[in-house]
């Protein structure tokens, strides 16, 4: 009666299968870009949500809440990214009141880089603000400036425009490709440069692959 019952008791062994079904569960992964031709920034889409690329979402960044546009879904584990388990979720599609607070924060963003300008030419900073932007509350800005400064210039400059802008102020560095890119323009092909219109990322450029272009 011992072994019947033990043998009723006994736990059919998990497969590879088995085990591998819990990295499914993880559900759709969704491309968010927030600039034009920007990078693509991976969130997991909830269950319970169901999105189309070209959606205007809701996420929580490093920064806070911001609006993006869906540029990607994908099921397909091979598209993941290592990290995905520590990825974001995407919060809600975005209502007519999100997107009205966005635009909002794009005049202010505008408010920004003129300011920033201003700063700079004040302060005698050889600094050429790239772009701005502000998380869905206000509370926080980005300012990309491209330019060579000494760390406590730059220190000083991120400070006096947090105070004129009364909100938290994170600048990055970013390269001449970057500055192009925003700036837009023509190619010496003759067409719009291509950083402006598809590219989203730019590779390393080596002394070798200068001297053999």
């Amino acid at each position: 009666m011992m072994m019947s019952q033990d043998v009723g008791h006994v736990q059919p062994e998990k497969t590879v299968e088995d085990q591998s079904l819990p990295q499914k569960e993880l559900g759709t992964l969704a491309g968010v870009r927030f600039q034009p031709a920007g990078k693509a920034y991976h969130f997991l889409v909830p269950q319970d949500l169901r999105l189309e690329v070209g959606d205007w979402v809701v996420v929580e960044t490093v920064y806070g809440e911001q609006v993006g546009q869906v540029v990607q879904l994908t099921t397909d584990p091979d598209h993941r990214d290592p990290s995905s388990s520590e990825l974001r979720d995407v919060l809600r599609r975005a209502t007519g009141l999100d997107m009205a607070r966005h635009r909002a924060m794009q005049e202010r963003a505008e408010r920004l880089i003129a300011i920033a300008k201003e700063e700079a030419r004040s302060s005698g900073l050889s600094l050429k603000i790239v772009s701005a932007e502000f998380t869905l509350d206000g509370r926080s800005a980005i300012v990309q400036c491209a330019g060579k400064v000494r760390k406590k210039a730059l220190d000083d400059f991120r400070r006096q425009l947090a105070k004129r802008m009364r909100c938290r102020v994170t600048l990055q560095t970013v390269g001449p490709r970057d500055h192009a890119k925003v700036l837009g323009g023509y190619g010496v092909c003759g067409e719009p440069r291509c950083c402006g219109r598809f590219l989203t990322e730019f590779q390393a450029v080596s002394i070798r692959m200068a001297k053999g272009q």
